[in-house]
């Protein structure tokens, strides 16, 4: 059954979710972020879905076959960094170089990595906070 995972990116507010019904196509004129998503990934599988310990950031590993007939696939990254008003979506390629993003970031405006088409990711800085001496709730399935 295929699921439809949607992205929310609001400023305070960003969501992930999935279901297993297609929304309706909201706009006529989609963003061009949306666009560039539908031309890499539309028709992919998702092949693995990571999260770096304890980080803000949620990878997506996609994937379809470059001809029916051939069993070679090519793979996309989808990268959400889930940081309140520093949240992005970031596209890139299975070497890491960067096809897009929902908000581009250059080095004016952080000096640590740019966010731009056609520059090698770099994930955000490791998280500061340690979690050592809480007890965390135990998570029932």
């Amino acid at each position: 059954m295929p699921v439809s995972i949607t992205l929310f990116n609001q400023q305070n507010t960003p969501l992930l979710s999935s279901a297993t019904r297609l929304p309706s196509r909201a706009k006529a004129e989609p963003p061009p972020f949306v666009m560039l998503l539908r031309k890499y990934l539309e028709g992919a599988r998702i092949e693995t879905i990571a999260q770096p310990r304890w980080e803000r950031v949620l990878e997506l590993t996609a994937g379809h076959r470059i001809s029916p007939e051939s069993n070679e696939r090519v793979r996309y990254r989808l990268i959400i960094e889930i940081m309140g008003r520093l949240s992005n979506i970031i596209l890139c390629d299975e070497r890491g170089l960067i096809l897009g993003s929902l908000k581009r970031v250059g080095p004016e405006i952080n000096r640590y990595r740019t966010i731009a088409a056609n520059v090698q990711y770099v994930p955000p800085p490791p998280q500061q906070r340690t979690l050592a001496g809480q007890t965390m709730p135990k998570l029932e399935p």
